[in-house]
C-alpha cells in the first residue's frame, strides 16, 4: 500500500523530471475544453434605450440627488412586475415563450447618465432584437401613462389647496374664486372628498413618477451581427486548470507508488 506521507522536496524534483506529463496535461485538458464549448451556442446582445429629463420650468431649484432619484424611478418602472408580465404577454403573441427564471437570466437594465440602455441577450439574435423592443415599446407606454397620471395628481393637489383656502360658506361673487362656487361647508366638504379621491386614483396610476419627469424613446434595437459573449475562451481556460490539476494528481500518485 503506498504511503500517504507527502515530501514537498520529492514532490518537486518529481516535477522538474517529469514535466513533460505536466504539459501534456495542460495541453489536453486545454483542448478538451475548447471542444466542449463548441456545443454551448454563442450568446447575441440586442440593446434599446429610453432617455429621462427633467422639465426644470416646474422644478427651477431641483437638488441632484432629486434629478437622480427622477431618473432612477423611471428604471423601477421599467422592471416593475407589471411591465415584465406585460411583456411576457406580448412576447407570447408574437411566438416567444419566456418564463420569469428566463427573463431574470437574459433581460437587464442599465442606467447611462439620463440613459437606461434595457439589453436582451440570446442565442438567436433576430430573438434577442425583438423581446428588447417589445420591452421598450411597453416601458415606453407605461412610462407615458404614468407620468400623465402624475401631471394629473398635481393639478388635482393645487385644486384641493384652492379648496381648503376657500371659506366654508361663501358665494362665487363674494369668493372671487370659481373653485369657491360652493354654497354650504357640506358641499365644500363633497368636493373636497371627492378630489381627494380622485387624486388618490391618480398617485396609484402615475406609479411614483415626478410630474417634471420627461421621457423619450431615444432608440430601438436592431439585430446583432456578432455575438457579445462565447464559451469558447471560458470552458479552453477551465480545460486548462483541470489539466494542470490532474496532471499534478498524477504525478502525486506515481511517485507515491514508486516510493512504496
Amino acid at each position: 500500500m503506498p504511503s500517504i506521507d507527502f515530501s514537498l522536496k520529492e514532490f518537486s524534483e518529481s516535477l522538474i523530471q517529469k514535466w513533460w506529463v505536466l504539459f501534456v496535461a495542460i495541453v489536453v485538458g486545454g483542448m478538451i475544453g475548447a471542444g466542449l464549448s463548441f456545443v454551448l451556442p454563442a450568446r447575441y446582445e440586442a440593446e434599446a434605450r429610453i432617455s429621462t429629463s427633467v422639465d426644470y420650468t416646474l422644478l427651477p431649484e431641483l437638488q441632484d440627488y432629486e434629478e437622480d432619484r427622477i431618473i432612477n424611478e423611471a428604471g423601477w418602472v421599467m422592471q416593475s412586475d407589471a411591465v415584465l408580465r406585460e411583456v411576457q404577454e406580448k412576447a407570447l403573441a408574437e411566438g416567444f415563450t419566456i418564463d420569469k427564471h428566463t427573463m431574470l437570466d437574459r433581460f437587464s437594465a442599465d442606467r447611462i447618465d439620463d440613459l437606461w440602455a434595457l439589453r436582451v441577450s440570446s442565442p438567436d439574435p433576430q430573438e434577442a432584437a425583438a423581446l428588447v423592443n417589445i420591452w421598450v415599446d411597453v416601458s415606453y407606454q407605461h412610462l407615458t401613462a404614468a407620468h400623465a397620471a402624475a401631471l394629473e395628481a398635481s393639478a388635482i393637489r393645487n385644486a384641493i389647496e384652492a379648496l381648503s383656502s376657500c371659506p366654508s360658506v361663501k358665494s362665487s361673487s363674494e369668493s372671487g374664486l370659481a373653485l369657491c362656487e360652493e354654497e354650504s361647508a357640506s358641499s365644500l366638504e363633497i368636493a373636497l372628498s371627492s378630489q381627494t379621491q380622485k387624486l388618490e386614483d391618480a398617485l396609484a396610476r402615475s406609479e411614483g413618477l415626478n410630474p417634471a419627469s420627461v421621457y423619450t424613446l431615444n432608440r430601438y434595437a436592431e439585430v446583432p451581427h456578432t455575438p457579445s459573449f462565447r464559451a469558447r475562451g471560458v470552458m479552453a481556460f477551465l480545460g486548462l486548470l483541470l489539466g494542470l490539476a490532474g496532471g499534478l494528481m498524477a504525478l502525486w500518485f506515481r511517485g507515491k507508488k514508486e516510493t512504496a
